[in-house]
């Protein structure tokens, strides 16, 4: 099955009280401003209103916080570490 990495802006509050708690959902930035925080989290199908995530250093971010908490699949999960 094909899946991608998508990235959308949530509200602080949201972030956390539900997707810091849930392992899918990674932390890529926070917008003081706005009060809102981008997550990074996994797709079969592209959400509404939700990007794909292109940047590397977004998908490395995603990668380290997977590593960390054991979650699978990973980014670069098919690539061979030296």
């Amino acid at each position: 099955m094909k899946y991608n990495w998508y990235s959308k802006f949530v509200p602080l509050k949201l972030w956390n009280d539900f997707y810091s708690l849930t392992g899918g959902y990674s932390f890529l930035e926070e917008n003081k401003q706005t009060k809102e925080v981008r997550i990074g989290f996994l797709a079969v199908i592209q959400p509404e209103a939700c990007l794909e995530i292109s940047d590397i250093d977004d998908l490395m971010k995603i990668q380290k916080h997977r590593e960390a908490n054991n979650h699978y699949p990973q980014p670069f999960e098919n690539i061979k570490k030296n």
